[in-house]
């Protein structure tokens, strides 16, 4: 029995040290949840002083139109300002919105590159098999997922 435990102990240090050296270096991390998720609100830590939300945007008609993804200074206030979204200017759609429309009217692809204003750092945004009906603000997401990736940008 004394051995079988040291060697249980052995073999998950041996795991915990390889998990560890897996990630050493390689800043960045991943979220991934149903484009139709209920919450209102998801966040993470994606770097010193700084907060990824992921933020549900309903239409007038629809629960289910879309999210805007953010990056903004930790900590949170209403008024921050989206690092994501970088001209005041732009007017119309950006990529860092990721709406039901966007999917049936093909306006950005699935899989969108956003660079984080002022840092070396770059958000992915990708649909995961997303499925979406109806036109503009009576579009909504019937299924599929988002995954929101973080990590160093290239050549920084």
């Amino acid at each position: 029995m004394r051995k079988a435990g040291m060697l249980l102990a052995i073999v998950l240090t041996a795991v915990a040290a390889q998990g560890q050296a897996g990630t050493k270096g390689r800043p960045g991390g991943e979220l991934t949840f149903g484009v139709t998720d209920a919450r209102e609100v998801i966040t993470r830590r994606v770097g010193p002083g700084l907060l990824l939300r992921a933020v549900k945007e309903p239409s007038a008609t629809q629960q289910h139109f879309g999210w805007r993804v953010e990056v903004v200074r930790s900590p949170y206030r209403k008024d921050a300002r989206n690092l994501l979204y970088h001209s005041r200017r732009t007017r119309g759609a950006h990529p860092s919105q990721v709406y039901a429309w966007h999917v049936t009217s093909g306006h950005f692809p699935n899989v969108r590159e956003l660079p984080v204003e002022g840092r070396a750092v770059v958000v992915r945004v990708e649909l995961i098999n997303p499925v979406a009906e109806g036109t503009g603000p009576d579009s909504r997401f019937v299924s599929g997922e988002m995954k929101i990736s973080w990590g160093p940008r290239r050549g920084a």
